[in-house]
């Protein structure tokens, strides 16, 4: 019994090491993205720095995480920006999300914040989120 409890004490700070493993790699993540912005409103966007600053990440997670990631982000700022221009389109009653699968979803604040997929829009709401979407592209 006692060896069936050392291995179930061994697994239990196994699977809290790696968690605690996988949440610092994000929160590093999360800093070196933070990095990678500023250093890229500042004109430095093909640095060194931005490169080194990146490499421990795509290392310990490789070059298909690391990409997936900043993706991801990116995604997620656009959909913030965009949210926010809805909003003032809209005069407050819509505002834009991202769903678990990576897509966009609508947010009806004027009907008690019901979250529905974009394919549920009429013309004219599709035509604003497309406007909210598209106001910030250069």
């Amino acid at each position: 019994m006692q060896a069936a409890e050392a291995l179930a004490e061994a697994e239990q700070v196994r699977a809290s090491t790696e968690t605690s493993w996988q949440e610092a790699v994000l929160r590093q993540g999360k800093l070196q993205v933070r990095l990678m912005a500023k250093l890229s409103e500042e004109g430095f966007a093909d640095s060194e720095a931005v490169k080194a600053a990146l490499l421990p990440l795509e290392r310990c997670c490789g070059v298909m995480y690391l990409l997936s990631f900043l993706a991801q982000e990116q995604m997620g700022l656009v959909a913030w920006q965009a949210s926010e221009r809805l909003k003032k389109i809209t005069q407050n009653q819509y505002a834009l999300e991202m769903s678990s699968d990576g897509g966009f979803l609508i947010r009806d604040d004027t009907n008690g914040g019901v979250r529905r997929p974009v394919s549920t829009l009429s013309g004219r709401e599709t035509f604003q989120a497309s406007l909210a979407l598209g106001a910030g592209a250069d």
